[in-house]
């Protein structure tokens, strides 16, 4: 059989998976499990942390569409364009000038940041 995990990265893995480090207790319990077991053990962390992954992607994707129509919204309820919407909510979100911690009080992907700044510059 053909081993696949890799201690080094175990607490990084562990991390992904349930979003906190392993305790103590969890390395002590790895430490008494043969290779087999191990191996085991990485392939149901692995899994664990895929599923986390993807259900981030999707509140991130449920996140960026209650902006958007948030966006949408500000513009047609006040007459104004998207970087003026934008600019609004930026400063509404106290996150005038930053992109990066708006991209975080909305939930969406830190991907939009650049799309943002490129927006406000619009509306300077």
């Amino acid at each position: 059989m053909t081993y696949t995990f890799d201690e080094s990265i175990l607490s990084d893995l562990h991390k992904d998976a349930y979003g906190s480090r392993p305790w103590r207790s969890y390395y002590d319990a790895w430490n008494e499990m043969g290779d087999s077991e191990k191996q085991a053990e990485w392939d149901r962390l692995v899994k664990l942390a895929e599923e986390e992954c993807e259900r981030e992607r999707r509140m991130e994707d449920l996140a960026h569409e209650r902006w958007s129509a948030h966006l949408v919204q500000l513009m047609a309820d006040n007459g104004i364009d998207y970087a003026t919407a934008l600019r609004w909510d930026m400063a509404a979100m106290d996150a005038a000038d930053d992109a990066s911690y708006y991209c975080y009080r909305w939930g969406i992907s830190y991907s939009c940041e650049s799309d943002i700044k490129i927006h406000m510059q619009e509306s300077i």
